[in-house]
């Protein structure tokens, strides 16, 4: 104990709470060998009811060594990091020494990596005690604070084995029910609407990796892309591509509408974006599942005949989710606002799931029949197209409540008219021969 009566130098352990046992193991050891010479803080020791930021705030700034605990890279690390920062910012001392005591097989946080860091290795720890309790370096004391411990070589072996045991990861048993890829990208910066860098690291299981034709547990992902770009329905990458992309800018994840099938077993499946993790070391974890669809693309029928159930399907769902929902008095600009995002969503699935070329759809009928359905879809273009231009895209655009549902009533006796037309064909279709 130093002269004025207080303690000559206080620590502040920063960790996870799920190693607080290991910080306590820490704090055990620090007292053991520094005896009434040192204090050590740790958050689990505030009292019930107390200011816990007041608490915090006093302790490090009270503190001249921070012990900051990395034990484990996926765990979120942004309060020990602020910790850390607060206690640079606090006292003024340039004496105060921040240490990043780290599980060997990880890098330690970015932000620490100009302070003094010590992996959990034996002989490192050994030499950092030897340092802390044998020299002035760490604590900046006048003297040691205690020599004789230090030059122990039996004591320092010992208490060094026992901090290194406390950066073991705690051991999880994951069991995965479903299929899943875990995108590891170790440089977010990179990622694009179009593009996930081709060394980003994909940790799955065999059952998922086989549905894309690859063995093993894991690859990357410049090789997964590069096997399902050899298959016919890979428009799912760039839907999965666009919607990592918004996850690592801060939006929510789009739900993925294109589907494919899986190689082998002729699953239907379609990934799901379903958790981010921001490493602290820079680098994110996208997490994506793959949902087993009930239906799907149709690849194995004839192209006629899928043409003519993909366009029944897709008219079917504009009568019930747009025309029966929206085509009445009485719509607001929210109302407005969620029919062109109705729109949207069936026309983007209308695509990724089949549908053709007008052109090819109007072969599909007989001279008559195909002058009517012409003259629908020609209808259906002047009020929306791709350009922008149509009635209701403009009624959209300027939120005219009015204006649209005067169009989208209209609409309802030329689509019952078309249904019919498509499903009379499509039951002709059916009966004919099957191609040998």
């Amino acid at each position: 104990m130093g002269e004025t009566g207080e303690f000559k130098v206080n620590f502040f352990i920063s960790h996870k709470s799920e190693y607080k046992q290991a910080a306590r193991g820490l704090k055990d050891i620090l007292e053991l060998w520094g005896g009434r010479d040192v204090n050590v803080f740790l958050s689990e020791d505030i009292a019930a009811g107390s200011d816990w930021y007041e608490w915090i705030t006093s302790r490090l700034r009270d503190s001249n060594v921070l012990l900051l605990m990395f034990t484990e890279e996926a765990l979120s690390w942004d309060w020990p990091l602020y910790e850390a920062g607060l206690f640079t910012r606090l006292g003024g001392d340039d004496h105060r020494k921040v240490v990043c005591l780290h599980h060997p097989d990880i890098d330690p946080p970015k932000p620490l990596k100009h302070l003094q860091t010590v992996p959990a290795k034996q002989e490192e720890m050994e030499g950092f005690l030897r340092s802390l309790f044998g020299t002035t370096e760490i604590t900046a004391l006048a003297e040691p604070i205690n020599s004789k411990f230090a030059n122990n070589k039996g004591e320092v072996e010992e208490a060094a084995e026992q901090i290194c045991g406390y950066f073991v990861p705690h051991s999880v048993i994951k069991r995965h029910y479903c299929r899943f890829l875990d995108i590891k990208i170790r440089e977010p910066q990179a990622i694009s609407p179009t593009e996930i860098p081709e060394d980003a690291k994909i940790v799955s299981n065999s059952r998922t990796l086989a549905a894309f034709g690859l063995a093993g547990d894991d690859t990357t992902w410049g090789a997964l892309e590069k096997k399902v770009r050899s298959c016919e329905d890979s428009g799912w990458l760039d839907a999965l591509k666009q919607t990592v992309y918004d996850t690592k800018e801060g939006g929510l994840p789009a739900t993925v509408l294109p589907t494919f099938k899986g190689w082998g077993n002729h699953a239907i499946l379609r990934p799901e974006v379903w958790r981010s993790d921001g490493v602290s070391d820079g680098s994110l974890v996208v997490h994506v599942l793959f949902v087993e669809e009930l239906e799907g693309p149709l690849p194995d029928m004839p192209e006629d005949v899928k043409a003519l159930a993909t366009n029944l399907k897709f008219a079917f769902r504009f009568r019930w989710e747009v025309l029966d929902k929206f085509a009445h008095p009485g719509l607001t600009e929210r109302d407005v606002d969620a029919l062109e995002a109705t729109m949207m969503r069936i026309e983007k699935e209308a695509q990724m799931r089949g549908m053709v070329d007008p052109e090819v759809m109007i072969r599909q009928f007989s001279r008559a029949d195909a002058e009517r359905v012409r003259s629908m879809l020609e209808l259906w273009y002047g009020l929306r197209n791709p350009e922008g231009t149509g009635e209701l895209d403009i009624a959209l655009k300027e939120k005219d409540p009015e204006k649209v549902t005067r169009l989208l009533t209209g609409l309802l006796p030329l689509n019952r008219e078309y249904v019919e037309l498509v499903a009379r064909r499509f039951a002709d279709a059916m009966a004919e021969p099957v191609a040998a």
